[in-house]
Parts: structure tokens; sequence; C-alpha cells
């Protein structure tokens, strides 16, 4: 009876042990697979910089502030008001401005003031720009893109070539495009030896003469 008992319970811990085995490898299971789409998930112009400012603390004034904004009816207006919003902002104060911007309702007056806050943070450090644009609706991202690196060519053509380089297409065309349709000082001969310098040549054969085919912000 005794013998019959403890083989009993050894059936009975072992029963225990292999659930909890069988619980430890599910969970583990399930944890790689939602990395895995995650990753997949990932914005292509965020695999051409690395990772970082990925948790900023936004300030709930900020949104106010820009509700206010987007209330104003004048284009000008509006564009004045973010300008003086801006003008004594540094760097992580405008990645918590449009970490704020994110969280109000799409809209086109949303967007031009998106515009200018990417713009101004591009003329301050574009590869942080860049890392935000990544971080912005995907439906959205070509249009900050070209914002961007329209930005970075005005300071470092040379230095935006490069990065639109590393990236992958179509975000590559659009930054290429960008940088080229910008700077309309330069001849064409000098603008393909450049882009030919950075391999971008293919891409910017085409870009000098279809600028009106960029993505353009409208000022609504």
């Amino acid at each position: 009876m005794f013998n019959r008992h403890l083989v009993l319970d050894i059936r009975f811990l072992a029963g225990i042990v292999s659930g909890a085995f069988l619980c430890i490898v599910l969970c583990i299971g399930i944890e790689e697979l939602t990395s895995d789409l995650g990753d997949g998930q990932r914005s292509p112009v965020e695999n051409a910089a690395s990772v970082s400012d990925s948790s900023v603390a936004t300030d709930p004034s900020q949104e106010e502030q820009l509700q206010a904004i987007l209330e104003m009816q004048s284009p000008s207006e509006r564009r004045r008001a973010v300008q003086s919003l801006l003008f004594e902002l540094d760097a992580k104060q405008l990645i918590q401005l449009i970490s704020a911007s994110a969280s109000l309702e799409a809209s086109p007056k949303l967007r031009a003031v998106q515009a200018q806050m990417f713009e101004e943070l591009a003329g301050i450090d574009p590869e942080r720009a860049l890392r935000q644009v990544s971080r912005m609706p995907l439906h959205g991202q070509q249009e900050l893109l070209t914002v961007v690196f329209r930005e970075w060519s005005r300071s470092n053509m040379r230095s935006a070539l490069r990065r639109a380089h590393a990236m992958e297409s179509p975000y590559a065309d659009v930054a290429v495009q960008a940088v080229i349709s910008e700077r309309a000082d330069l001849s064409d001969s000098d603008l393909m030896k450049i882009a030919r310098d950075h391999n971008v040549e293919r891409i910017a054969s085409n870009s000098r003469w279809h600028s009106d085919q960029s993505v353009q912000c409208q000022y609504y």
C-alpha cells in the first residue's frame, strides 16, 4: 500500500514538473514570435540609423499648445506660431514636441506643422530627425523624409547623400530626389558628379529633371 502511494506521488510530481517545463517552453516561443513580428514591422527608415531617443516623455501642455495652433484659421498665422514655439527649443525638447504631435488627430494642418518641426530638427541634428521619421505613421514617412533631406542638403549635401545611399528603396529614392531637387544652385554636371561619387547616380539621373514630382508639403 505504501509503495503504491509512493509511486502515485512520484507520478504526480513528475506531471507537475513536466507541465511547468512545457509552460516555460511555450512562453519562450511566444516571446520570440512576438519579437520576430515586431522586427518585421520596422520602418526601412529606422534601419538606416542607430536607434536612440526610443522613449521620450511627452508634456501634456505641449499637446494643448499644438492644438491651439491647429485651431488657427490662417496658414501664415499657424506658421508664425510654430516658429515662435520652436525658437527656444533644443533637440531634446523638439523631439518631445514631435512625440506630442503624434497623439493628435491626423489632418493636413497637423502634417504641415509637423513638417516645420522636422525641418527645424533636421537643421539641428539630421540623424535624430531621421530616427524620429521612423516613429511616425508609415503613410506620412516619405513626406517627412523629403523635409529632412531637403534641409540636410542645405547644410551638408555629401553627408545627406551618404545617408540616402545606406537606406532601402523606396526611401533611398525619395531621399536622393529631395537632395537633388533642393540644390538648384548646382549645375547638372556638378550634381551628377557628386551623385556618382556617392553611388546614387541611377536615382539622381532623373531627379533633377523631375523635381516637380517630389513630395511637397502643403500648408492648409
